[in-house]
This record gives structure tokens, C-alpha cells and sequence, in this order.
């Protein structure tokens, strides 16, 4: 099978699964942090091929056939609906409808779209996405100089959802909106009965935390990241996390109000069952309880490896980190080819 990899902006995580009697089980799954992942310059692109080709060494997976993929807050991603056409009719659409849509140049984008569900009338649900090509450029160059073999670039995303219905129990009897929390950016996804209806992302990450309580104490970042990791040294600090996440979030909660808003008006979703924090961020103490009070929703930290056999490897701990590396190994029919 392929293997997923997710270059994160911190960490880097590849996964890969196999089949025991019909079920998913984990061939492996690795993850490690390097430095300078927000630089764009010569040097940190070689530091992180170094890392995965030292990862992909690590568990003698040479020469793998890999899906890579993104989900920053410059990906345009835009929903349209269609009447019933052909394939070659509805590519033809897609661009079409996407070029007025859209204030871009999409000259300068990687494109692609994917059919999200059938609606009324037997019309299409489409979603059109556009990548800057420095971005897929830059992660090309990064994944095949670490010695993989990129068979497709898809969307974080959708990589998300993809293992929210592949591992979760009754998927298709819930709703959902999945938060996968990373380091400077968030990737929403609106389900429904197994099927997206809905993804965005934004800038706000764990660093955002970070920075916040830094400027409360005045402190280098370094600290504040021990500070926000160990929650027992918060009441003797006098640190009140909650005013902490009010005062760095307001921008993830006013989209993910807004994502729900336009799932309701468009009659893609009656409610919400759940909200599912995934992610490296996911694990804060206390966000879960913040989001839940927000939004009068259950929410909780998801961990797709409660789902799978890792046997005696001790990695479940690290399963929110794994998330988008899991959907991309999952990942078998109809992703994304931005590339």
C-alpha cells in the first residue's frame, strides 16, 4: 500500500497500513519535529528531505510510492453546484464557474476539483480547489529529494475526512465539524453521513497560543511552550487558559460558526452532533471544555489509532498527531491530483 506523509510545519509524520482479515492495521507510523519549518530558503528545504529520507530509512520503506499533501490558508477552495452533465461538460464547468468565482489568476494555481455528493435534482456538489505553485513546487522538490515517490498531492482537509470515515464507527448516522488543530494553521472539515460538505482553513495554530502567553508573561517562546505544555504550573502562575483562548481565537471560532452557517442555509446539515479536535494542538488541556462552552456542542479530542491494531507499539498516544498521514494512507479511490 502507500504510504501518507504529512509535512507539517513542525513535524513530519508517515504512516502506512495493511489489511488483516478485511480491517486496516498499522504497518508503521512515525513522526519527528525539526526546526525552520515556516522557511522557504535552499537550506530548509534540504533539512527536511534529510529528515524523511532518514524517517523512510528507519523503517526500510526505500523508493515508496507516497501521497503527500496541503492545507494552508492560501488554498482557495470554493463549492459549486451543477446540473447533470458528462464528465468532459463538467470539467469544462468547473473552470469556467471557477475563473469568475474566483479574484485569483489561476494561471499561477495548481487545480482540481472532486464531486462531494449528489443533491437535489440529481445536481452535482463540487468542490474546486487552487494551489499556489510555489507551494506544490516546494513540496515536490522536498519529497522526492527524501527519496519518495509522489503518486499524488492531495488536500490536508480532505485527508482528515477520509480517515474520519474510514476508522469511526456509524459514520454515516452523525455530523460532524473536525478541527485538525496543527502548529500555525487549522483545517476544518464539515461531515455529514460520511460525506464532506464543507472545508476551510485557517491561520491559527498551537504557536498562536503560544505567542499569547509569552506576551502575558513576557517571556521568550521557548518558555511559554513549557508553560502551555505543563497545566499544573497554570494555577500557580495565575494563568487563566480560557482568557487565553478567547483572546487568540476569535478568528477559528467566527469560521467555524460560519462553516456550520453555510452547511444549514444550504440544507447540507440539520445539526451538529459533534465537534472533533485533531491535530498537535488537540491535546491542550482544557480546549476541548473552551470549544464545547462556545458552541453548546460535545467536543472532544478524536484519536483515529482507538480504531486500529498498532499492537504492542505504544503509538496511540500519538494519534491525533497523525490524523492527515493516516487519510492520505487510507487514501485509495478519487483523491485530488493537484499535482
Amino acid at each position: 500500500m502507500t504510504i501518507g506523509v504529512d509535512i507539517g510545519s513542525r513535524n513530519i509524520k508517515i504512516s502506512k497500513l495493511h489489511t488483516v482479515d478485511g480491517c486496516s492495521a498499522l504497518s508503521f507510523a512515525i513522526m519527528a519535529e525539526y526546526a525552520g519549518g515556516e522557511k522557504t530558503d535552499v537550506n530548509a528545504e534540504a533539512a527536511i528531505s534529510q529528515k524523511i529520507q532518514k524517517m523512510v530509512q528507519s523503517v526500510s520503506a526505500h523508493a515508496q510510492s507516497a501521497i503527500v499533501s496541503v492545507g494552508l490558508p492560501e488554498i482557495v477552495t470554493h463549492n459549486f453546484i451543477f446540473p447533470p452533465m458528462s464528465i468532459d461538460e463538467l470539467r469544462g464547468a468547473v473552470h469556467l464557474e471557477a475563473g469568475q468565482a474566483v479574484s485569483i489568476d489561476l494561471h499561477s494555481m495548481s487545480t482540481d476539483y472532486q464531486i462531494l455528493s449528489t443533491v437535489e435534482n440529481n445536481q452535482s456538489e463540487v468542490l474546486f480547489v487552487a494551489v499556489p505553485n510555489p507551494v506544490i513546487n516546494r513540496l515536490l522538490r522536498v519529497a522526492v529529494r527524501g527519496g519518495l515517490s509522489v503518486s499524488t498531492i492531495d488536500l490536508d482537509n480532505l485527508a482528515v475526512a477520509n480517515c474520519f470515515a474510514a476508522i469511526e464507527p456509524d459514520v454515516e448516522k452523525q455530523s460532524a465539524v473536525i478541527l485538525n488543530i496543527g502548529h500555525v494553521k487549522t483545517n476544518i472539515v464539515v461531515m455529514d453521513g460520511g460525506k464532506v460538505r464543507f472545508v476551510r482553513n485557517v491561520a491559527f495554530g498551537g504557536v498562536h497560543i503560544t505567542e499569547a502567553i509569552a506576551n502575558r508573561y513576557h517571556v521568550s517562546m521557548e518558555i511559554a511552550e513549557e508553560i502551555k505544555q505543563q497545566s499544573f504550573l497554570w494555577n500557580s502562575l495565575g494563568l487563566n487558559m480560557k482568557n487565553i483562548l478567547r483572546q487568540c481565537m476569535p478568528d477559528l471560532l467566527e469560521a467555524v460558526y460560519r462553516s456550520m452557517e453555510y452547511c444549514m442555509n444550504r440544507k447540507r446539515l440539520l445539526n451538529v452532533d459533534r465537534i472533533l479536535l485533531t491535530g498537535g494542538t488537540a491535546n491542550l488541556t482544557g480546549l476541548d471544555r473552551f470549544v464545547a462552552e462556545v458552541f453548546g456542542i460535545d467536543t472532544e479530542c478524536w484519536n483515529p489509532l482507538d480504531y486500529l491494531d498498532v499492537g504492542e507499539s505504544g503509538q496511540k498516544k500519538y494519534g491525533p498527531f497523525l490524523c492527515v498521514a493516516l487519510g492520505l494512507a487510507l487514501r485509495e479511490n478519487n483523491p485530488l491530483c493537484l499535482n
